[in-house]
């Protein structure tokens, strides 16, 4: 194998560095962390949009990669993944061909012996695929995952990275066969944004989404706008393994993420 690196673990919520500082290859164990819990907001509205989310965000979405090119990062407060028109932003909702609705958290969506193959078929300039690649370094540095290129024929499920115009997005674990993870050039082909979505992929939902976030967090909900409300849905199923909330976890949301007013904060650290 052509080793670029990469291997997963459940779909729990990983506990990654900061990337405020420039990653470097190598390899160590990983912390997973998990996601999701929600105030009683109408637990029969956030189903039904959820429901109406999953028929709709199964497919790339030419509408994100609009609204993204609004994106500006010297002056956005938000963040590049945070502008698509998917499940929680950027999740791009795909079932494993084994699994059931009640499996979605099982053995179908953990990548065999932690290793994951990746194609990076987009048109992508040398610089944004040394980006790429150094995700997958950073992502091996920091957890027992390890990358590597797909060989058509020999590999059967692996990750196309792409970077047509439909914003960022990955699905959450293995899913079978090819799954797409996008990263719309320029705006999402940063360090951070390409690790994230990578983590996605493993299996690893957003942080503030774990099912004791509401210890650490308060969310805003009269600056979400309405039809972004489950974005911030609870995972009261998840598990974090014990480990602390992460506020700087590379899966968590920016302070401003789907704000009406960008100038105020949806979320809101208690601690």
């Amino acid at each position: 194998m052509n080793s670029l690196s990469f291997i997963v673990l459940p779909l729990l919520a990983i506990s990654i560095p900061s990337l405020s500082a420039a990653p470097a290859p190598g390899k160590t164990a990983a912390k997973p962390k998990t996601t999701h819990n929600d105030d009683k907001i109408g637990e029969e509205f956030r189903d039904m949009q959820l429901e109406s989310w999953v028929l709709n965000h199964g497919l790339p979405e030419p509408k994100s990669g609009i609204n993204l090119d609004r994106w500006n990062a010297s002056s956005a407060n938000d963040r590049p993944e945070e502008r698509g028109f998917y499940l929680e932003g950027d999740i791009l909702y795909q079932t494993h061909p084994s699994a059931t609705k009640s499996a979605q958290v099982g053995e179908y969506y953990k990548w065999p012996n932690a290793q994951v193959f990746i194609k990076i078929s987009g048109a992508f300039a040398p610089h944004e695929v040394n980006i790429i690649k150094k995700a997958t370094q950073y992502i091996e540095k920091h957890t027992c995952i390890r990358f590597f290129f797909y060989q058509p024929g020999i590999q059967k499920d692996y990750v196309d990275i792409t970077n047509s115009h439909t914003g960022c997005f990955s699905s959450v674990g293995r899913t079978g066969g090819r799954q797409v993870l996008n990263l719309q050039s320029p705006q999402c082909v940063n360090l951070r944004t390409a690790t994230h979505e990578l983590i996605h992929s493993l299996g690893f939902f957003h942080e503030q989404s774990r099912s004791d976030r509401d210890k650490y967090i308060q969310i805003e909900w009269g600056n979400i706008h309405s039809h972004e409300i489950n974005n911030f849905k609870r995972h009261d199923n998840s598990n974090h393994q014990g480990l602390a909330y992460d506020f700087q976890s590379i899966m968590h949301y920016s302070r401003f993420a789907f704000a009406r007013n960008p100038r105020l904060p949806t979320i809101r650290f208690k601690v």
